[in-house]
């Protein structure tokens, strides 16, 4: 009996470290509100490039405004400080790249049972207007965001976590977005298409 206790306990041994490790770290901020200037800015430099949804819905939870900004990638380089100047209230942008109508509806009714939105601005283009676009990630990560055992055991998580310690190991900040080729590659690749086309 005492041989299958210790073997139980060796077992979850490395579960309960790693558990330990991602609350520790809680890249998303879903545990507690990040309050360390690095910690916080490696986080966003990298879990929200891993999961847009994810870590605007837990900053919009920490920090509710009556104005939002829905959109995709356009209506995310708007600047909500401007918003703030002609309102005269606080507002949060919730625009994500790539993000499709189904996402801004989905993020509405989320943002607004967290509070009680006031006015919402949405930046919405023609290339929204797709039929095959009706990708969501926003109800998979609001699921996740309220869900401890969801949040410790997502992909998304484990990813960021991973990341976050390598960036503080190797004191490098960890490129997210950053294309799998360089720049002069990229050029000559165009100008050996644009010469095979007809």
């Amino acid at each position: 009996m005492k041989k299958f206790i210790k073997t139980i306990i060796v077992f979850i041994i490395p579960f309960i470290a790693l558990a330990m490790i991602l609350i520790y770290t809680d890249p998303y901020n879903v545990i507690r509100k990040e309050h360390d200037e690095k910690f916080s800015e490696l986080k966003s430099q990298i879990s929200y490039k891993i999961n847009y949804a994810l870590y605007k819905l837990q900053e919009y939870n920490y920090n509710p405004t009556d104005i939002i900004v829905l959109g995709d990638s356009r209506a995310n380089t708007l600047d909500s400080g401007l918003f703030e100047l002609v309102t005269g209230k606080r507002s949060m942008n919730l625009a994500y790249g790539g993000g499709t109508i189904r996402e801004i509806i989905e993020t509405f009714w989320i943002a607004n049972k967290i509070h009680e939105l006031k006015q919402v601005y949405i930046g919405i283009n023609f290339n929204l207007y797709n039929a095959l676009n009706s990708k969501s990630r926003v109800v998979e990560a609001n699921n996740i965001r309220e869900s401890l055992i969801s949040y410790l055991t997502s992909k998304y998580c484990m990813k960021s976590t991973f990341l976050i310690l390598k960036s503080i190991a190797i004191s490098k900040q960890i490129e997210i977005e950053k294309p799998p080729f360089s720049k002069d590659l990229k050029s000559s690749l165009n100008l050996s298409f644009s010469f095979s086309s007809p």
